[in-house]
Order: C-alpha cells, then structure tokens, then sequence
C-alpha cells in the first residue's frame, strides 16, 4: 500500500485528522484531496501516453508499471533478441563448467586463476657514466 501504511493505520490517520480538524473543514479538506490525487492521476496517465507514443505501435501494450522488471525487458526485447540471449547464456555456462573442469583436473583451486599473472619486470640498469 502507499509508504507501507496498512489498512488500520489509515483508518487511524483519518479519524484523527477528522478529531483535529472538526466537522465543519473536513468536506473541503476531502475535496481538496481528491482534486489532487486526480491532478496526480492525469499526469501520470499523460506521461505513460506520451512514452508509449515516443516507444511505438509496436510497443502500444507495455504495461510501463508492471513491478517485476524482468516482464519489462521481455516486452520490450524481440523473440529473436531473446533467443539470442538464452543461447549466449547458454554458452557462457557450457564455457564455465569446461573452466571448471579444467581447474579440476589441473589441481588448482576454483579461486585461482587459470593464467598465471606476469612477474614484474626489474627496472634497467644504470648505464655508466663515461667520462671524457
């Protein structure tokens, strides 16, 4: 619910704005409210009209608020883009059991890595002063 505030806790709020505020202003202060949770609404609702616009018929049904972002990306990618991606996974994991193996039967520890790091190089020497 709205910043996580549940049913008995806004029960509560109204009664005690309805106690502080008295009979007479609380009318008002409900229409006001309402003016501008609808004021919020149409803006929202215009500004999802305009990003489905810009983003094209194609994309005329992406349901902008949907909470699991995963259901975004997949309606947003194409069939083949996806299958493209699953099979990129798909290799990706068959690349890192192979590196497993590896490291297995080399007897090396998964937390090393298999390509030794280069030795650090000593700097030249001095080239001696000739005198003349």
């Amino acid at each position: 619910m709205l910043l996580d505030i549940g049913a008995g806790e806004l029960l509560a709020i109204v009664v005690l704005v309805a106690i502080v505020l008295g009979p007479e202003k609380l009318p008002d202060l409900t229409r006001k409210v309402l003016r501008v949770i609808h004021f919020i609404r149409r803006i929202a609702n215009t500004a999802t009209d305009q990003i489905k616009a810009e983003l094209g018929p194609e994309l005329a049904d992406l349901d902008v608020f949907d909470p699991k972002p995963g259901n975004l990306v997949g309606q947003v990618l194409s069939t083949d883009t996806t299958n493209e991606l699953t099979s990129m996974r798909q290799e990706m994991d068959a690349m890192r059991t192979e590196m497993m193996r590896l490291r297995l039967t080399a007897g090396t520890s998964s937390r090393v890595p298999l390509i030794a790091p280069r030795p650090a190089q000593a700097p030249p020497a001095p080239v001696p002063a000739t005198e003349t």
